[in-house]
């Protein structure tokens, strides 16, 4: 990891995944049933967690606090959600609605991941398109 001009650290990416512990409750969050990929480019999916959700872009970034703990204090360390991800991609365990949702729609779900604990948009969402077929 290093610090850019900007002052912005650039995590090298397969540090990151080198280093993410592909455990037991990594495999058990991929096997849930709770990513869902709402943009394919850039990849944009959400873990939608028991007390609260989580927004993670590219295999890189993820919202969480243990993320933003193990990368400010130099470790990179990762979390299990990154974990959890490199197991869905893995086994084709991620729900896509990338292409079923608009603009608008995804914009309002990564707002409310960041801003409150849950997105009630992703959440009618799966329930209308599990109710509706």
């Amino acid at each position: 990891m290093s610090v850019g001009e900007d002052g912005i650290y650039d995590i090298d990416a397969s540090n990151i995944h080198s280093t993410v512990k592909m455990d037991k409750t990594a495999t058990a969050k991929a096997r849930s049933s709770r990513i869902i990929r709402i943009s394919a480019n850039p990849d944009i999916v959400v873990f939608l967690g028991r007390e609260r959700d989580h927004v993670l872009i590219d295999s890189h970034y993820c919202s969480c606090t243990a993320f933003t703990i193990s990368t400010g204090s130099g470790e990179l360390k990762g979390c299990s959600h990154i974990g959890a991800l490199e197991v869905a991609v893995r086994e084709g365990l991620i729900l896509d609605i990338s292409s079923s949702i608009s603009k608008g729609e995804m914009e309002r779900i990564i707002w409310e991941v960041l801003t409150g604990e849950f997105t009630m948009t992703l959440r009618r969402i799966l329930h209308k398109k599990h109710t509706t077929g």
